[in-house]
């Protein structure tokens, strides 16, 4: 934390949010409380390692987890100026 600027410090830090730093599948597959935002933090699914995180179960997992209008959140790398079909 010592090393984000302020404004992520202090969102990260306020009050209603839970941080959770450790493995993501491990963590859904055993919390029991319910929340608003899931937000994976996780690099491209360019290996085994980090693919297991792009997978049915894993998004199965995490909206178990999810409120009510609830929002997953991830990021995938592309291009921004190619549309491919469907």
């Amino acid at each position: 934390m010592r090393y984000l600027p302020d404004l992520y410090r202090a969102a990260l830090t306020g009050k209603g949010v839970s941080l959770h730093i450790e493995d993501p599948r491990r963590f859904v597959s055993r919390a029991v409380e319910m929340y608003d935002l899931v937000l994976i933090g996780a690099s491209d699914p360019g290996s085994r390692q980090t693919n297991r995180f792009f997978t049915r179960e894993f998004f199965a997992l995490c909206e178990d987890n999810l409120s009510p209008g609830g929002v997953l959140a991830f990021r995938l790398m592309s291009s921004e100026n190619v549309w491919t079909p469907f």
